[in-house]
């Protein structure tokens, strides 16, 4: 929740030093930074990295079904 925003935060104010990636490197904040250009909200950017990713794993789960 708040700590991948606060992660996403500094990447996108660009104030990522080196304790934070060796602490902590995940995609996920990434993204949030990314998605906030569009947003303009980080809390409405973080749900919607968390939808396209769960949307994406329920199709992923569809189509795995129905080849098996």
């Amino acid at each position: 929740g708040t700590f991948y925003i606060r992660i996403a935060r500094s990447y996108f104010y660009g104030g990522v030093n080196e304790t934070t990636i060796s602490q902590f490197f995940n995609l996920y904040p990434l993204l949030i930074a990314a998605a906030y250009k569009i947003a303009g909200n980080w809390e409405t950017a973080g749900k919607m990295v968390s939808v396209f990713f769960g949307s994406f794993a329920v199709v992923l789960c569809i189509f795995w079904f129905a080849i098996w």
